[in-house]
């Protein structure tokens, strides 16, 4: 993308630096690919490939592409349904883990959320397994019929509030 905002230099106010601005379209095309694992992508940036998903691979396939072996050989596959509720997915073994949530990533319904408070359990539950600033991995799907979420807490929609039944 070369002058997205030559025609409207008012926006362009509003960028971060470079690197801030290409950091954000990383974190994009991560989300993306790991969303999408039926579709081929291919990111690159300043001319060198980042990464290339294919969609004839599993989703381990693409974290393994995405994040390397050494997370896919130390991540669990996630598969539980609770009511209304499908749960699928990878979280890490206590064996790996990062100093930052770069690897977190929570999907309702395939859109990408941002959740605190499932972020902070399945943290709260590696409190003493691993060490303390430290955070496990996890891409976690969440798949449930769309009148039990309420997507309209924020305008980019990435925050979400669970609507659970009585009989969960």
């Amino acid at each position: 993308v070369n002058n997205l905002f030559s025609n409207i230099p008012v926006r362009k106010k509003f960028l971060a630096s470079d690197q801030a601005e290409a950091n954000k379209i990383s974190n994009l095309m991560y989300r993306f690919a790991i969303a999408n694992e039926d579709k081929s992508i291919i990111f690159m940036r300043d001319g060198r490939e980042i990464f290339s998903t294919n969609k004839n691979q599993t989703l381990i396939d693409d974290l393994n592409t995405l994040f390397g072996n050494e997370y896919s050989k130390n991540a669990l596959k996630i598969e539980s349904e609770l009511g209304d509720y499908k749960l699928h997915g990878y979280i890490s073994n206590v064996n790996y883990y990062k100093g930052n949530r770069s690897q977190q990533y929570i999907f309702v319904n395939r859109r990408y959320i941002e959740h605190p408070e499932l972020t902070s359990t399945i943290e709260a539950a590696y409190h003493a397994l691993i060490p303390s600033a430290r955070f496990p991995a996890f891409q976690l799907f969440i798949e449930t019929d769309p009148k039990n979420i309420d997507i309209n807490l924020s305008p980019n929609k990435q925050k979400i509030k669970f609507h659970f039944s009585d009989d969960l």
